[in-house]
């Protein structure tokens, strides 16, 4: 997904390592599921630009069929998790 350049992305609090699909909270890494780091990947591929559901869609499940409640749940458990970490 993320080229060598490109693999590790710093927002906050947060480091997120793209290529080895781990996201740290200054030195503890972060319990998450290789969903919600694949979706974060591709949120924080292109910084500040708006990613649209259906590439969203197209990016992390390309071989599969998802319904859109499913790409919610997955951005639900994002915000939860930064909000945990205190982050809004």
């Amino acid at each position: 997904m993320a080229n060598k350049i490109n693999c590790l992305r710093e927002f906050g609090r947060f480091r997120l390592d793209a290529e080895k699909r781990v996201l740290w909270c200054e030195d503890k890494p972060v319990n998450l599921p290789l969903k919600e780091i694949e979706l974060l990947c591709v949120l924080t591929e292109n910084g500040g630009e708006v990613i649209t559901k259906d590439e969203l869609l197209e990016k992390v499940w390309a071989d599969s069929f998802v319904e859109e409640s499913n790409l919610s749940r997955h951005i639900y458990i994002l915000r939860k998790t930064f909000k945990d970490f205190g982050e809004s």
